[in-house]
């Protein structure tokens, strides 16, 4: 699979998955309402729940998901610079489990 179809595909579920996350919940509902909420207004609980509880809720998760893959990124590139003493440097043998 190529790299941009890759990417692509990866930020059509990152922004299905926070459309999801903005019209699931316990508050029973349903998605033309909680979509008119959203955008036009509505009734006063749907724009509460929508704009006070989802909304920020939602968006906190984008950005903590964001800074959490930026620094699994910078640590595997950090990882990847320096060269590690290989297992049995540090007496590992995989042979030990087995009771050998």
């Amino acid at each position: 699979m190529r790299y941009p179809l890759l990417l692509s595909l990866l930020a059509a579920l990152v922004a299905l998955l926070f459309v999801a996350s903005l019209l699931i919940g316990p508050a029973g509902i349903s998605v033309s309402d909680s979509l008119a909420a959203l955008f036009t207004g509505g009734a006063q609980a749907e724009v509460l729940v929508m704009r006070e509880i989802r909304l920020p809720r939602t968006l906190l998760a984008a950005m903590i998901g964001a800074a959490l893959g930026l620094a699994g990124a910078a640590l595997c590139k950090a990882g990847c610079a320096i060269r590690w003493p290989s297992r049995a440097f540090w007496g590992h043998r995989p042979q030990r489990r087995l009771g050998r």
